[in-house]
């Protein structure tokens, strides 16, 4: 005996003796991802960590947002790379992450109708940027010279920060490779102390100052 009620097919079987066995098939559905990776891989070069990803193929894929995380739980996205959308080729990718020491990497792989998936998870411990930073004079009055020998070349947002944490200027500097001199306008402040630092991790800019008027 079959009987069938939609999704599922029951089949009931008598037999010689007045005992029934029921037998349950469960529709199979066939589910299509949207995008197929063939590679993943994160390593470090001289300039930070190089996160490089390649799709066999995309669905409906809008963007791959690259998250990052120190601790392997708490996750931030630090940038989205757009997708190709629909292809059946293989199509590569690339980030560059300047951010060093130990961090955890993945990708969060979004369609255009909200829905999304993510690789597996990738550790790097990479080699922060080198800096040496000198302020003078000491102590300083209308302007603050920045000499800053760096190993890379990159853009950083420049904070000064008074004794309560407040940030009370902030600009955004160009650090070449190799020795980089910055005059910072600080005529509008009052004196005291203030600590220099930059927002940006990768940056290792922490220097406390005096202002004298």
């Amino acid at each position: 005996m079959l009987m069938y009620y939609g999704p599922t097919v029951t089949v009931s079987e008598l037999i010689q003796t007045p005992r029934w066995y029921f037998y349950t098939f469960a529709r199979l559905i066939s589910v299509i991802l949207p995008v197929k990776f063939s590679n993943y891989e994160v390593k470090c070069n001289d300039k930070g960590a190089l996160i490089k990803w390649s799709t066999a193929s995309e669905q409906n894929s809008d963007r791959f947002e690259i998250q990052r995380s120190t601790n392997g739980n708490d996750w931030v996205t630090v940038d989205n790379v757009a997708a190709a959308g629909n292809s059946s080729s293989d199509k590569n990718y690339q980030y560059l992450d300047i951010y060093g020491g130990t961090a955890f990497y993945r990708i969060r792989q979004v369609d255009v109708d909200g829905r999304f998936t993510y690789t597996a998870i990738k550790t790097t411990n990479c080699k922060a940027g080198q800096f040496d930073v000198t302020l003078y004079p000491v102590p300083a009055k209308d302007k603050l010279n920045i000499v800053v020998q760096s190993d890379k070349e990159l853009k950083t947002d420049l904070q000064v920060l008074d004794m309560t944490g407040k940030i009370v200027q902030r600009t955004i500097i160009q650090i070449n490779k190799g020795n980089n001199n910055i005059v910072l306008d600080i005529n509008n402040l009052p004196g005291g102390q203030y600590l220099l630092v930059s927002s940006d991790p990768a940056v290792l800019i922490n220097k406390k100052f005096t202002i004298v008027r």
